[in-house]
């Protein structure tokens, strides 16, 4: 998770050259389209339909450099899934840069911008603040409302199914049973119905109790769910043809009456 966390900074990082592009293309822009030879909406289509090529080179190269490298898992399904899901957030990526640089009259403002809404992202997708720890005004909507939450939701949720958690030392809850029991007889009805594991159910004494024994006890617990990564997939693309399709709303208002 925090492997996914901080490659998914990269958009913020190379939002500025992408917007310094688009700033430098829509002056130019201004400058000749009082001829009446230009048109607004072909320029953006140039724009998002050349960044995409680039963009998906340079997200496989970071996810050829990454996903073995951390160590995730070397299962065909789970990694081309995981390869879709950097395919989207390069597309997020491109969507999220430009629409900063729409809103925005300059790249100075879109870059301070940038930095905001990104960190904002971040804050309400689940990772840095789980869903059940945020405060009652942003827990029952924020968390659903941020884009990132379907990224992080979906990758995390893939990468993690049916790891096997083995607790470090640190990490178990010590008790003690009472006398006469060890520690599996008298936690088996707490097992029962909790995920976890004991180190030493044969114990008497210092039993060590895990709480999670697999990736998917402990994605529940930021609500994140492996059943539900297609649909978390689904939906971080409902965002990213969102971002395109605001950007032409944008521009509309912003180029296109200007030309009537």
């Amino acid at each position: 998770m925090l492997v996914l966390l901080l490659l998914s900074w990269i958009i913020p990082a190379t939002a500025a050259d992408i917007q310094s592009i688009w700033f430098e293309k829509w002056a130019i822009f201004s400058a000749r389209e009082k001829n009446g030879i230009y048109k607004w909406n072909t320029l953006l289509t140039a724009l998002i339909i050349v960044e995409i090529p680039w963009q998906i080179c340079f997200y496989t190269i970071i996810y050829l450099c990454s996903y073995w490298t951390v160590g995730f898992p070397n299962n065909p399904t789970l990694a081309g899934f995981q390869y879709f899901m950097f395919l989207l957030l390069s597309f997020f990526g491109t969507g999220y840069s430009y629409l900063l640089a729409a809103l925005f009259p300059n790249a100075t403002m879109a870059s301070y911008a940038n930095s905001l809404f990104w960190v904002l992202l971040m804050l309400f997708s689940g990772v840095l603040v789980p869903h059940s720890a945020m405060n009652t005004f942003y827990k029952p909507w924020l968390f659903w409302a941020d884009p990132m939450r379907y990224f992080f939701g979906g990758s995390v949720a893939n990468i993690l199914h049916g790891v096997k958690a083995k607790c470090s030392s640190g990490d178990f809850t010590l008790f003690d049973p009472p006398s006469g029991q060890t520690c599996a007889e008298y936690a088996s009805s707490f097992l029962a119905s909790s995920t976890g594991y004991l180190d030493n159910p044969n114990s008497t004494a210092q039993c060590a109790y895990c709480p999670y024994t697999t990736g998917d006890d402990y994605t529940a617990t930021l609500d994140y769910y492996y059943k539900d990564k297609w649909r978390d997939f689904a939906v971080f693309l409902g965002f990213c043809l969102t971002n395109v399709a605001c950007l032409y709303i944008i521009m509309w208002f912003r180029q296109g009456k200007s030309q009537r």
